[in-house]
């Protein structure tokens, strides 16, 4: 099974892929319609929920309406029409107390009389009965009670008063009727609390709210149904929200709705001067919950059918994914010149380089790039990082040459010839190595490249800014761990010549090797220079000690005559004693 995935070519690899992102696909229409169905769910709720406040508006209705009607056959009995006729103040006051103390019409009505005022046609009480303070209390003669001139046209009036030391009423006023007309006004009203929060939670089967909005629309709970909601919806009313609107809070219980519910065609006039209202809490969590089923059964299929397309696709895919990963980290590891990389890939992946299909083909031609990349890693090390970065960048050197100004350093392990003639081989060559390569580290530290090595000697270059500074001081301490190391043994100690001037660099040779360096009178000098260096001595030219202008100690030798140079050569050693002063060039 494997082979023939692996002989496959990409395209039917593909459309086995295909296959696992159409599972992947179902995944993604179920999750749609399963938030469709949440949507379409809300929207059934949303409608039920306006239903349930239709109808409490209707029972609501019906309910202030035998208020109304309660309050204009009190209004008709005889003892309020004598009261009144003979503005008779303690017969007021007893109708007053015997309303108090009379049974609600309605069994059912949990609502407690708590507002009774009956009063003359300018507005004078003749008797009043609020809240807790006892009826006919002469201070409450003082208030400003609510207005009910506007029930003596003959049509009852609702409307809502806040005594100055309690909560606000809802209160219904009629006209007390008269031989010639209303010879004044009756009101019954209700104290706005809790418990007549729960008498309207009872005709609407849901919870019930009031709630008083100040002049800065901050609104403050007056009564609940649920005691338990009071905090949340507290919390949610301090935000100041459109409370005209429908708006949501959470709570232990779940997500509720509020929504304000206005009462209309109470065929009574109706004023709310202390701002009132109620609203409906409708448990949004509770009316979703038949549908909960429904969208766990859709999310399960939808997880199901993602979690098979994820295994389909996973399945498929490592055939083609696992061998390119693997050539991905092979090349990073090359990156790093960890090549026996190519060896682990050969290994481990027989069957891969074996197979026809394109990837096949891939892995064949990395492998064989790599091969190549190693054998050019391997052949680098024999030659100077300039030609080396000269071909990274160019592919090529110029073949006519060019001109540079470059400082020469010229090095030379003084008495090596006799060193190694009695020698074993084995032991000069890793003494070479061991100085050479020092050398080359020192060199490299301070910014110069080595052009190559000729037996025991070193030709390195240094470009760029205090390049003679940089070559001088690498010199310097090529010297200073020479000691450290080798402390003078045989081998290990060498001269230097320095000189700075132009260049000729391009690449020579034959046509099918060449050598990439520099050649011209500035290279023979600091090669003459070095010649003529002792051990542990650093040799630099007049031009050298121009370019350093005094920044290292030089001691002024006598000029030295030089092969191919017509003149003697002006010389300066470099003082590694830095407690003396330089010598001026």
């Amino acid at each position: 099974m494997r082979k023939f995935f692996n002989d496959l070519n990409i395209r039917s690899k593909l459309i086995l892929l295909i296959g696992g992102t159409v599972c992947a696909l179902t995944a993604c229409v179920l999750s749609v319609v399963w938030f469709q169905s949440l949507k379409q769910v809300r929207a059934i709720v949303q409608n039920q929920l306006d239903a349930t406040r239709q109808m409490f508006a209707t029972a609501q209705r019906s309910h202030w309406r035998a208020h109304g009607f309660e309050v204009a056959s009190v209004a008709a009995s005889a003892d309020v029409i004598q009261a009144l006729e003979k503005r008779d103040s303690e017969a007021a006051c007893a109708a007053v107390k015997r309303l108090l103390k009379a049974p609600r019409p309605d069994a059912r009505d949990s609502h407690v009389l708590s507002y009774v005022a009956i009063r003359l046609p300018d507005g004078t009480p003749l008797a009043v009965a609020a809240g807790k303070h006892p009826p006919c209390d002469p201070e409450m003669l003082s208030w400003r009670l609510p207005d009910a001139r506007g029930s003596l046209n003959g049509v009852a009036e609702i409307t809502t008063w806040s005594s100055p030391d309690q909560g606000p009423f809802r209160v219904f006023v009629a006209a007390v009727p008269g031989r010639s007309g209303p010879i004044g006004s009756l009101g019954l009203g209700f104290q706005v609390d809790d418990a007549q929060a729960r008498d309207a939670s009872q005709r609407a089967g849901v919870d019930v709210v009031f709630w008083q909005e100040d002049e800065q629309n901050q609104a403050y709970v007056l009564g609940i149904s649920d005691a338990n909601l009071r905090s949340h919806l507290t919390s949610v009313l301090d935000k100041q929200p459109d409370l005209h609107k429908p708006f949501d809070f959470d709570s232990a219980r779940g997500e509720y709705e509020v929504e304000e519910v206005v009462v209309t065609d109470t065929g009574m006039t109706t004023h709310n001067p202390a701002g009132l209202h109620m609203a409906l809490l409708e448990s949004v969590s509770e009316r979703m919950k038949p549908f909960r089923a429904l969208e766990e059964y859709l999310g399960a299929l939808a997880l199901a059918a993602l979690l098979l397309g994820v295994g389909l696709g996973f399945i498929f895919s490592g055939p083609i994914a696992t061998p390119l990963v693997n050539l991905a980290v092979a090349a990073r590891d090359i990156e790093q010149g960890k090549y026996e990389v190519i060896e682990q890939l050969r290994a481990s992946h027989a069957g891969r380089l074996g197979a026809t299909d394109e990837i096949g083909d891939l892995s064949r031609a990395f492998i064989d790039m790599a091969g190549g990349l190693q054998q050019r890693f391997a052949m680098s090390k024999y030659m100077s990082r300039s030609a080396y970065q000269m071909l990274e960048q160019n592919g090529s050197a110029n073949p006519a040459g060019e001109r540079k100004w470059m400082v020469v350093v010229f090095s030379d392990v003084r008495g090596f010839t006799a060193f190694s003639e009695d020698r074993d081989p084995a032991m000069v060559i890793q003494r070479l190595n061991d100085v050479l390569g020092l050398e080359a580290d020192v060199v490299r530290r301070h910014g110069g490249d080595v052009d190559k090595f000729v037996g025991d000697a070193m030709f390195a270059w240094f470009f760029g800014p205090d390049r003679c500074k940089r070559a001088v001081d690498a010199a310097a301490e090529i010297l200073a761990e020479l000691h450290t190391r080798f402390a003078g043994k045989a081998g290990t100690e060498i001269g230097f010549g320095i000189h700075v001037g132009e260049v000729v660099l391009g690449s020579m040779g034959s046509q099918d090797r060449l050598d990439y360096t520099a050649i011209g009178r500035s290279v023979n000098l600091a090669a003459r220079l070095c010649s003529a260096a002792k051990a542990g001595q650093i040799l630099v030219s007049q031009a050298v000690a121009t370019e350093l202008e005094g920044t290292i100690p030089l001691n002024a030798l006598p000029p030295v005559p030089a092969k191919g140079f017509p003149e003697p050569v002006r010389v300066f050693e470099v003082d590694l004693a830095p407690s003396k002063e330089p010598v001026p060039a």
